[in-house]
């Protein structure tokens, strides 16, 4: 569930949701905003990517329905729109037709066990 929080020093926190486990993920809205985050955590490693694969100038979201961002083994992230598959480490279109494109990463860090998003939206389209 996505809250906003006020921080002792009067500052706004979106809370994304709860840190995944291993090998994991979700999609988060974010309030007030045209916008969804894929959040995973691989290999140990925190990963967040804005929910617009980079095909179309950003404007397509990625799963066929909801969380559903995996390709079949797994592995990498996909667009079952446009069938592109992306390193989920880098963001990297690995095969399809944003071949060498990436995913717009989301500034986020795990404070007190959840995903808060840390810092500005980019523009997506």
């Amino acid at each position: 569930m996505v809250a906003r929080r006020r921080t002792a020093c009067g500052e706004t926190r979106v809370i994304l949701g709860p840190v995944p486990r291993e090998g994991t993920l979700y999609g988060a809205d974010i309030p007030g905003q045209d916008a969804r985050v894929i959040v995973i955590l691989w290999q140990g490693s925190l990963r967040a990517y804005f929910d617009r694969c980079p095909h179309y100038d950003f404007q397509t979201g990625m799963a066929w329905k909801r969380d559903a961002y995996l390709d079949g083994t797994g592995t990498r992230l996909a667009c079952h729109a446009h069938g592109a598959q992306f390193d989920i480490s880098t963001g990297e279109c690995v095969q399809g037709p944003c071949l060498g494109q990436s995913l717009l990463p989301a500034p986020v860090e795990a404070i007190d066990g959840q995903v808060v998003l840390t810092g500005p939206l980019p523009k997506t389209g």
